[in-house]
């Protein structure tokens, strides 16, 4: 992209982002007990398209300052990357064998709902806790809401009923008079913005709790599940066409080569959608000001821990992979962006952070790490994001299993490092379907598989780093890898 398009796309969106006040009352400061916590994370963004990376011609102006006030996590992933073993992760601080979320099904959530969550331990500590956006974990009743028992803490709750950006209805037995129905049915607009209305929620729900932290000290969290920049990419509102509207596609696409060529299924689908994939980041970009600005007006950044991730990336047809679930870095790394003024230092990290380690990570940084579950599988790196200094993982698991539930040892198994990512398929009694390789240092868009060419490589992180995954995570795949400990 030339830089004088990418300047008259900045100064665009520098016009068009704006803030809706969510009128904090500023109220007498009282002693800080606990901090809040407002967790946001949308569906399928990727850790690359987001301005301050540089990597893609995205516009985030907000998010871009966020990040220079915040810890970055560069090298963040989620190990299953799709929407529900994300989620069974994030909330029970297990791995999908151990949380029994094997697969991007909610019909086999049963285990996970009777695990203890990380919402359970703040609201048994005095905890206001908010969910609002995209549920996508547990079953919900024949009416689309919550039982008592499966809200898991959370007082308030906002549910997005399927994956329409502008169509979807919402269910809250909170607001009766909304349950079920789209939010044009009682705002008197003709269409609404899914993540648009999770915002107003939120803002919402951050005036009255905010206004009960000032007044009595009763901390909260509330997590923000934005469903964009999900497909369909064509679904948002009409004034985002503005953004990108000149951007020459080909001259874009030129930079990566991982991106299929024109002609081809996967390389059309990419240029066709590419720009509302942008759109949609930048509006979430707007909502994400907004939520930061009304921290800001109730003088509330420095009592509040704000983290900024997404749930798995999206390929969105490069490499031939319609979006998530696979092993290539545009699905697997998501930005992790973590602000507490004052008491993280704002800096980027290396760190090989996986999605169960939040739920520790966060309850310590939030004082309640005696609190945490005996069963979580996570390892805190709260003394990490605080001093620079801990405990540093080698690698990361990567899995996806087998759609038939009664073979959970096939599927796919791997780790990813600082240099490489490793792929198995389908690993039966020491052989694979396939195996896939890549040098990530050497080959940053992972066009190349060496697996052949450097076997050593391949045999060595199975030895030093899957098997221990394996092992930890009570994997049935790790009976088919003892030959590799000979």
């Amino acid at each position: 992209m030339e830089r004088r398009d990418f300047l008259k796309i900045s100064s665009l969106a520098m016009m068009t982002t704006y803030f809706v006040s969510c009128d904090g009352a500023k109220l007498a400061p009282k002693s800080v007990k606990k901090p809040n916590l407002i967790y946001i994370f949308p569906d399928q963004l990727r850790a690359q398209a987001l301005g301050y990376v540089k990597q893609e011609p995205v516009v985030t102006p907000n998010i871009d300052k966020f990040a220079a006030e915040s810890l970055v996590l560069t090298d963040a992933i989620s190990n299953y990357p799709v929407c529900v073993p994300y989620r069974g992760m994030l909330m029970s601080g297990q791995y999908p064998h151990t949380n029994g979320v094997i697969r991007n099904n909610t019909s086999v959530t049963q285990t996970v709902d009777t695990r203890t969550w990380w919402s359970d331990v703040l609201k048994a500590n005095g905890y206001n806790l908010g969910y609002f956006g995209k549920w996508h974990i547990t079953q919900r009743d024949q009416t689309g809401n919550l039982e008592p028992g499966r809200r898991h803490g959370f007082d308030k709750y906002f549910i997005l009923n399927g994956n329409a950006h502008m169509k979807s209805s919402y269910n809250s037995s909170d607001w009766p008079d909304r349950k079920g129905k789209k939010p044009e049915e009682f705002s008197g607009q003709s269409k609404y913005y899914s993540a648009q209305y999770d915002t107003e929620n939120t803002l919402e729900f951050l005036k009255q709790a905010g206004s009960q932290y000032k007044q009595t000290g009763k901390p909260f969290a509330a997590v923000v599940a934005w469903n964009p920049p999900h497909m369909s990419y064509n679904s948002y509102p009409e004034k985002y066409n503005e953004i990108f509207k000149d951007v020459d596609i080909e001259e874009l696409c030129k930079a990566y080569p991982d991106i299929p060529p024109k002609g081809t299924k996967w390389g059309d689908y990419y240029r066709r959608n590419i720009k509302g994939y942008y759109r949609m980041i930048f509006s979430l970009d707007e909502f994400f000001g907004q939520l930061t600005q009304c921290l800001k007006e109730m003088d509330l950044e420095e009592d509040t821990i704000v983290v900024f991730t997404s749930d798995h990336g999206d390929c969105l047809g490069r490499h031939d992979v319609i979006s998530k679930n696979s092993h290539y870095d545009e699905a697997m790394r998501v930005p992790f962006i973590i602000r507490w003024p004052g008491r993280i230092k704002p800096r980027h990290d290396d760190l090989l952070i996986s999605v169960p380690d939040n739920y520790p990570t966060l309850l310590e940084l939030m004082g309640l790490s005696d609190k945490t579950p005996a069963e979580v599988q996570g390892t805190s790196h709260a003394k990490l994001f605080l001093t620079g200094k801990g405990r540093r993982p080698g690698s990361q698991l990567y899995l996806k299993t087998e759609d038939n539930v009664k073979r959970l040892d096939l599927g796919r198994r791997g780790v990813r490092t600082h240099r490489y990512t490793l792929r198995f398929d389908d690993m039966e009694n020491g052989t694979a379907k396939a195996t896939i390789l890549h040098d990530n240092l050497n080959d940053k868009f992972q066009m190349l598989n060496i697996a052949k060419d450097k076997p050593e490589i391949a045999r060595n992180l199975v030895k030093t780093e899957l098997i221990p995954w394996l092992k930890l995570t009570k994997d049935p795949a790790l009976s088919h890898y003892q030959d590799y400990l000979s």
